[in-house]
């Protein structure tokens, strides 16, 4: 379906991958994992075309069509919701384009014209164009992926510029989804979502039948969605089929004969120097120590584990002056979001004292 051959690809002194080959089968429902800079979204922006990388080659079947979803899209501010979502699809565009157009022309001539009786039959035309495309079938699917993402039948008629950085993501993400590609490469899809869009997204993944590697930090989502976790190095990717607990408990075990192997080694190591050591001045143990020197010059070195991140731990703390007794006052208050008005009369937090507002 798509295959990375001997990719090397760095960013000045930071070499991402060298040597890197990993081939996407058909039907794959993979989690992409690695450290933060491994490279994750690199690879699906060199999957995309947007990268070149230094060296090798990206290969897709004849069948293959991708669609990439990054964490940044961007978009035409004017537009609406709905026909951004759509921009990919040109039959879709050209209607919309030609019915904005038609409905121009209906405002500037009367219902007993000739012109009006002309312009009837452009409409006609163009409902016939809708018909032969499924034009109308693909707006539908549209609203209901808009839908499932969490914007309303009125937001969708509203323009890009109107809507938050989180919801243009979510307006991301739906372009992304209803592209006519079978192979999905998402890059963090649930940020910005609430547990009903993340849900949502979840049974859509699943119900879709179309592959997908994604890059995700909840572990919930991934549990839901992908049946492999593919953990991503310089120059491979080690693929494990199973959920994420299994995936842990694998590592944690490969991460422990890895030490056992290492502690093995150096007291080994330690044993055969304090030989030598001790044996070195003696010209009767002469042969016998350069005999042994040799043999651990040639023996393979076994280099100790490094920390893995998913059992990397970080111990931040963070020094602040101590406030009063009285944390917030707030006297007379209001805010207002869109047309809602909130007011309250007083709040009062004191030291110490936590607060939760149930609704």
């Amino acid at each position: 379906m798509l295959q990375f051959i001997d990719i090397k690809h760095q960013y000045g002194s930071n070499v991402l991958f060298n040597g890197f080959s990993w081939h996407i089968k058909p039907g794959s429902r993979v989690c992409l994992v690695g450290p933060n800079g491994s490279g994750k979204s690199t690879l699906f922006r060199i999957a995309e075309g947007k990268f070149i990388p230094d060296e090798g080659s990206v290969a897709k079947s004849k069948n293959t069509e991708i669609s990439v979803f990054q964490q940044i899209p961007e978009f035409n501010p004017e537009a609406l919701v709905i026909d951004t979502a759509l921009e990919k699809h040109k039959h879709y565009r050209e209607y919309s384009e030609r019915l904005k157009e038609i409905n121009r022309k209906f405002d500037l001539v009367s219902h007993d014209s000739k012109e009006f009786t002309t312009i009837l039959d452009e409409q006609s035309a163009l409902e016939e164009y809708a018909f032969t495309y499924g034009v109308h079938e693909l707006e539908s699917k549209a609203r209901k992926v808009l839908g499932g993402l969490g914007f309303s039948n009125v937001q969708m008629e509203m323009k890009v510029r109107e809507f938050s950085p989180g919801y243009q993501h979510r307006l991301g993400l739906a372009i992304t989804l209803l592209n006519p590609g079978n192979l999905l490469l998402l890059d963090e899809p649930t940020n910005h979502l609430d547990n009903t869009s993340k849900e949502w997204l979840a049974d859509y993944l699943n119900s879709t039948g179309q592959s997908f590697v994604l890059v995700t930090h909840d572990p919930e989502f991934l549990d839901a969605t992908c049946d492999t976790i593919a953990e991503l190095s310089s120059s491979e990717v080690i693929e494990f089929r199973g959920t994420l607990e299994e995936y842990f408990e694998h590592k944690n075990e490969l991460q422990e004969k890895l030490r056992a192997q290492y502690r093995k080694e150096e007291t080994y190591l330690k044993k055969r120097m304090e030989w030598i050591e001790r044996f070195r001045a003696k010209a009767t143990k002469a042969k016998q120590v350069q005999s042994a020197i040799k043999k651990l010059e040639k023996r393979n070195k076994v280099e100790a584990p490094e920390e893995s991140f998913w059992n990397s731990k970080s111990d931040y703390r963070f020094n602040f002056i101590s406030s009063g007794k009285i944390t917030v006052r707030i006297e007379d208050g209001a805010f207002h979001i869109r047309i809602k008005l909130h007011l309250f009369l007083a709040a009062l937090i004191w030291k110490f004292q936590r607060v939760i507002k149930l609704r």
